[in-house]
Order: C-alpha cells, then sequence, then structure tokens
C-alpha cells in the first residue's frame, strides 16, 4: 500500500489537486506525507543584454539573501501543507531543496523511502512531454516507485 507519500510541490493550482487526492489516499491508509518544494535555479537566471557579439546570455536575477527569502517562504507555505494533512490524520514533514526539480524528487522518492509520488501536471512542456509537462514525465519515466499523475 501507499503508506509513504512524496508530495512534490510548485504550489500552483495543479498542486492543490494533487493535493486533494492525498487526502483520499488517506481514506484508502497512506500514513505519512513528505512536501516538497523544489527551487529550480534556472528560474533564478534573468535575460541578460546583447552582448558584444549578439549573443543573449543569461544572469542571475537574484543575489543570495533573495534566494534564501525565497526559500524561507516556500518552507513555510510547505508547512502550512504538512499542517493541513497533519489535520487529517497524516505523519507530514516538509522540505525545501535546491536543484533540478525532477532529480530533487527522485532522489528525495528514494532516500525517504517513498511508496508513491503524488505529482501534478502541467502539461505546458514540447510535445513528447505535453500531456504531462516535462517535471513530471522525467519523474514517471526514471521513477522506482508508482507515481500518481494529476492533471487539471
Amino acid at each position: 500500500m501507499f503508506t509513504r507519500i512524496l508530495f512534490p510541490t510548485d504550489f500552483s493550482s495543479v498542486s492543490d489537486l494533487a493535493a486533494a487526492y492525498i487526502h483520499k489516499l488517506r481514506e484508502a491508509g497512506a500514513q505519512e506525507v513528505l512536501v516538497l518544494n523544489v527551487i529550480d535555479p534556472s528560474s533564478l537566471l534573468a535575460p541578460a543584454a546583447p552582448g558584444p557579439l549578439g549573443g543573449v546570455g543569461a544572469t542571475p536575477a537574484m543575489n543570495q539573501r533573495a534566494v534564501e527569502e525565497w526559500r524561507e517562504s516556500a518552507m513555510e507555505a510547505c508547512g502550512r501543507l504538512a499542517d493541513e494533512f497533519s489535520g487529517v490524520g497524516f505523519t507530514a514533514t516538509a522540505t525545501v531543496e535546491v536543484g533540478d526539480p525532477a532529480k530533487i524528487i527522485l532522489r528525495t522518492a528514494r532516500a525517504e523511502n517513498s511508496k508513491v509520488i503524488v505529482v501534478g501536471a502541467h502539461g505546458k512542456g514540447h510535445v513528447a512531454e505535453f500531456f504531462l509537462g516535462s517535471v513530471s514525465d522525467e519523474v514517471v519515466r526514471k521513477s522506482h516507485v508508482p507515481v500518481l499523475v494529476i492533471k487539471p
């Protein structure tokens, strides 16, 4: 049974839908939820002005202090979700990581001995990833545990 759930969230409306499914898994015997938010470093880059050879690069959009504030804000939001899950009988914890979202999700699932990953899918990627979204597509393809994908 899916007793230990990994719930990666980006705090979107699709993640809210996935959270609702987790409540249903409680009714089916699920006991623990780890709420995970991954801050993608590539989202911290902003386009730079054209270079001397006409190329456009990327520069850090935020300084280290801003990244820490982002992490603190994400941790507070994850904590609220964990409290919500605890309120309905789950043992729930929360964490925030920085890195490649799919890789962090997969690593965390293995390290935490998760029995299922419940993830929302945006479906905004390229054709091969259209139906799931790039992060959820990679998680589904590479996960060692079942993945429950929730779409809007």
